[in-house]
């Protein structure tokens, strides 16, 4: 267990000690949390003949876009730092923040989804701290355009298979990616608990109209509502 320092420079973080020249595995909280942004800040204990350290962070959801990395120059400007340099540089022309990315539709590591980089004591002046990103879809965007719509006078019913227009009028099915489409009038009407949906995206109107006391369940592994 690591303690939380929340009053040094960096402050809001946590103050590591590593042995040089190792590589180390990292997952955060016993839940495995995927973090979506973090920096690292080196020591000024680093020197420059010190031997690197290797961080990989494994992730359980999907990275599309990868880990876009960077760190601020000299002059105050942030420089991105190139994606996957691990593969085709020398290791001893490595600086901190150089990285691999595995992603799961990668050709050389199918599955895999994690991230490694460099963190030695070269540059120091440009490259003491690094900030990461983590983004779920390609460009850190994941909504797609869509073709605003009123809102249909009629309703449709969650339960029906007519109501499904997008899906050849077939029921969303368990593990199958859900749209309300543009302009529809959709009422969530299954009894008991519903099946556990991927992804249920609401670009429509939905509206959860139980009967009488009965509860209302709509189950997902992620939600998104325009």
């Amino acid at each position: 267990m690591l303690p939380f320092k929340n009053k040094q420079d960096p402050s809001n973080g946590w103050a590591v000690p590593y042995v040089t020249g190792k590589r180390y595995n990292i997952w955060w909280a016993a839940q495995l949390l995927d973090w979506t942004a973090m920096t690292y800040s080196l020591s000024d204990r680093w020197t420059s003949t010190d031997l690197a350290i290797n961080f990989v962070h494994q992730y359980a959801d999907v990275r599309e876009g990868g880990f876009p990395m960077s760190y601020v120059d000299e002059a105050g400007t942030t420089q991105d730092i190139e994606m996957n340099l691990m593969k085709t540089a020398e290791a001893a022309d490595l600086k901190t923040g150089d990285n691999t990315q595995a992603m799961p539709y990668d050709e050389e590591a199918p599955g895999a989804q994690e991230l490694e980089f460099v963190v030695n004591g070269k540059d120091m002046l440009n490259r003491k701290t690094i900030t990461m990103q983590a983004w779920r879809c390609a460009g850190n965007s994941c909504l797609e355009d869509v073709v605003e719509s009123d809102i249909e006078t009629t309703e449709r019913f969650w339960s029906r298979n007519d109501a499904w227009t997008n899906t050849e009028n077939e029921l969303p099915k368990a593990d199958e990616d859900v749209e309300v489409a543009p302009g529809w009038n959709m009422i969530f009407d299954l009894s008991g608990v519903s099946p556990i949906y991927q992804f249920v995206t609401i670009n429509g109107r939905l509206t959860f109209r139980p009967e009488g006391e009965a509860a209302l369940h709509l189950r997902c592994k992620q939600l998104f509502i325009r």
